[in-house]
């Protein structure tokens, strides 16, 4: 007896079964009858997907978790740089946030009141404080990786001690971090991303550049 295949009414089980029932023995190939399928074949696709069959848009089936925020992050970045331009606000000009786990947000400097009312009862804090989690979650996987590779490293408990306290110390430097953001130039940045980059090894220019960018960073908010 033929199973039901997953995702499937048993009428298009069925038929698929018996179609390749008949192309075992030899026969033609069983039609299945559109009408018997009832709605279940009716398809109706969205404009997006009507899009990439008309070849204007090209898919992307395979995007990874980073890079989604990243596309996120340049979203919201975009949609705040906008903000600024209308509101006069110089778009070069670092500007300090922070949001909290609410998706409230703070700011300081010169135009506090115009970003906090900005993000006042705006779905952008939330988004923003989605953003923030994220990095953070992120920048506590790498912590976590360096103390296991530390550990296994370890040549007797003093070194395997040390390893858990730069550990606590990391932990300790991403939870002060949590909800702060830098927008500058049009760029949106976490205090966990500026965390991550301060640790890791410059291996050219533009890394030496941009882990002096992320300890500037780090700085205000200390």
């Amino acid at each position: 007896m033929a199973k039901d295949l997953p995702g499937t009414s048993p009428k298009i089980a069925s038929a698929t079964s018996g179609a390749a029932t008949d192309k075992e023995a030899g026969s033609k190939p069983v039609k299945a009858d559109a009408a018997a399928m009832g709605s279940a074949v009716i398809v109706e696709l969205s404009a997006q997907a009507k899009a990439f069959a008309a070849g204007t848009v090209a898919p992307q089936l395979f995007k990874t978790l980073d890079e989604d925020i990243q596309e996120r992050t340049d979203i919201l970045a975009g949609k705040f740089d906008d903000f600024l331009k209308r509101a006069g606000i110089p778009a070069d000009e670092a500007i300090s946030l922070k949001v909290d786990k609410f998706g409230r947000v703070t700011a300081d400097g010169l135009y506090k009141k115009k970003v906090e009312e900005y993000f006042a009862d705006n779905p952008d804090s939330k988004e923003l404080r989605a953003i923030v989690e994220f990095h953070a979650m992120r920048a506590t996987q790498l912590a976590l990786e360096a103390l296991a590779k530390e550990k296994r490293a370890a040549r007797n408990d003093d070194e395997a001690e040390q390893a858990n306290t730069r550990f606590l110390t990391r932990a300790n430097d991403i939870q002060r971090l949590d909800g702060r953001v830098t927008l500058q130039g049009g760029k949106l940045t976490t205090g966990a991303q500026d965390y991550i980059t301060s640790l890791k090894k410059p291996a050219n220019a533009d890394d030496v550049m941009a882990r002096e960018q992320a300890l500037d960073r780090l700085a205000a908010f200390s």
